[in-house]
């Protein structure tokens, strides 16, 4: 394990300074590294710096991880903390010398631990791009492959097209949107296996002069395109309980129903005028681009189809 004292949680989440006991800590934190194992760092990634992260070569990314791990298990831990079970039921805990919190007091901290947690999250992600070279079993891990086997792969790079204040929280939740992007949208400009080889060969830093000249339009679409998609993901709560408005009382009002259309109606035309530039260029030297020279959209195109229409089957349909 990477994180294993209680002062190592303390440096990354002081607000467990009250406590000295690790054990009431210690299922969080297992969850918490299981999680990294296999969904940020890989598993090959992960044993080699626990085996050696005294290692002070080791020592960045080891500080990066403890603080995702002690931040990612106190958002989870802090619920179960606030209450105590007694032989009469549950209560809150509390002596002469510390009061309980007040319920908003609670929600607070792990609303912003939870922030926390994604900021340093991303930060993890940005220094293990930077660094891939030195860690080149994250490259080849499953987890590398599902992070970055997108046309847009990060919070920080998805705001410079569609500003979400480089939060990755807002990035998750869009994740769904931008493999629905990229699954069934984008082939209807540029063709499925042209999509894919943009993504492939982003991803393995070999893009091609020509493929080069598209991407930053491709991307600005393919971010307009899943904002549009995900309006509706952002500005609502699913979970056990159903389907909710996200509605923060005293901070922030939820945007009407109209205003939500006019914001989606925004992003698609603002996508289709990104996606229509690379679909110029592609034309205009379809022999640059084999892969869509050779689809069926394009094949389409000059039998004379008449290309995108805002229909009822598209997943960013919107009506008049």
């Amino acid at each position: 394990m990477l994180v294993t004292t209680i002062q190592q949680i303390q440096k990354h989440f002081p607000t467990v300074y009250g406590m000295n006991d690790f054990d009431l800590f210690a299922t969080y934190v297992e969850g918490a590294e299981r999680w990294l194992r296999r969904e940020v760092l890989g598993p090959d990634l992960y044993n080699r710096i626990e085996l050696a992260q005294e290692d002070t070569a080791n020592a960045p990314l080891v500080d990066f991880c403890r603080k995702v791990i002690s931040l990612k298990a106190g958002t989870v831990a802090i619920p179960f903390l606030d209450l105590i079970l007694t032989t009469n039921g549950f209560a809150v805990a509390s002596n002469k010398n510390v009061a309980p919190a007040s319920k908003d007091r609670v929600n607070r901290l792990i609303d912003s631990t939870k922030k926390r947690y994604y900021e340093e999250l991303e930060e993890l992600f940005i220094y293990l791009e930077e660094n891939d070279e030195t860690f080149t079993e994250w490259k080849a891990s499953d987890a590398y492959v599902l992070t970055y086997d997108h046309i847009v792969n990060s919070a920080i790079e998805f705001s410079d097209y569609v500003f979400i204040d480089k939060s990755r929280l807002v990035f998750s939740k869009l994740l769904p949107s931008i493999r629905n992007i990229e699954r069934l949208e984008l082939p209807k400009h540029i063709s499925k296996a042209f999509t894919a080889e943009i993504i492939v060969q982003q991803k393995d830093d070999s893009l091609t002069p020509a493929n080069l000249l598209i991407l930053d339009e491709l991307k600005a679409a393919a971010a307009n395109l899943a904002m549009a998609d995900g309006i509706d993901a952002l500005s609502a709560v699913i979970d056990e309980k159903g389907i909710s408005r996200a509605y923060v009382i005293g901070q922030k009002s939820f945007a009407n129903e109209d205003r939500l259309l006019v914001l989606q109606k925004h992003f698609t035309k603002l996508a289709m005028d990104h996606m229509g530039q690379v679909v110029k260029v592609l034309d205009a030297a379809p022999d640059n681009y084999p892969t869509y020279r050779d689809s069926e959209v394009y094949q389409a195109k000059i039998a004379g189809y008449e290309g995108h229409q805002n229909s009822e089957d598209s997943s960013i349909f919107v009506s008049a």
